[in-house]
């Protein structure tokens, strides 16, 4: 799988292109970067600018990073693994994902939809905790693992909060607060 780029031009409209990563569908074919062989992804979901020229993106059980001051195309393996999945908290490798998608930033450290139903915090060291949220999807406010939410499909940080799409049946936007992971409704209503 590969990560577009796409360039805003003035007037030409921009060009696009292959930013990192090669087309397949083979997840025993993903790969780091190493001298002389482009990475391979099994689901790039969501790309950010996390600050300091570091491009990252969710790709399934990983969070990649790239550092564009030295080559985008060179992506290598932040946190999570290429070849286990789960919910562990960790340092690098040792941390698990099963399914990292959205993303956002405040450029110090960044958070990950993962499975749909959590949301987990990474710094750029590639250490993750858990923010808000359970493998188990539900509708429940209240803070860290005793929240629940219900098809996580967009996130937006400002102001210390960050804002969470739950799209599908739930139809609202809820509002985490980053430091507390004090989970509360925002906006919306289970029902549309």
């Amino acid at each position: 799988h590969e990560a577009a780029r796409t360039t805003v031009g003035a007037g030409s409209g921009g060009t696009s292109g292959v930013f990192a990563g090669n087309i397949g569908n083979d997840a025993s074919q993903a790969r780091e970067w190493s001298a002389g062989v482009a990475p391979r992804f099994v689901a790039p979901f969501d790309a950010i600018y996390g600050g300091l020229g570091a491009t990252y993106i969710s790709d399934d059980t990983t969070i990649r990073v790239s550092n564009g001051n030295i080559d985008f195309s060179k992506f290598t393996v932040l946190a999570g693994s290429i070849t286990a999945s789960g919910s562990t908290n960790g340092t690098g490798s040792t941390a698990r994902f099963s399914g990292a998608s959205w993303m956002a930033s405040n450029g110090s450290v960044f958070w990950v939809a993962d499975n749909v139903n959590q949301i987990r915090q990474v710094t750029t060291g590639g250490v993750v905790t858990l923010l808000a949220g359970s493998v188990t999807a539900g509708d429940t406010d209240g803070v860290g693992s005793a929240a629940r939410f219900r098809n996580i499909s967009g996130l937006a940080y400002n102001g210390g909060f960050l804002y969470v799409a739950e799209g599908a049946s739930a139809h609202r936007i809820r509002k985490v607060d980053v430091t507390t992971g004090s989970v509360t409704i925002f906006a919306g209503a289970l029902t549309p």
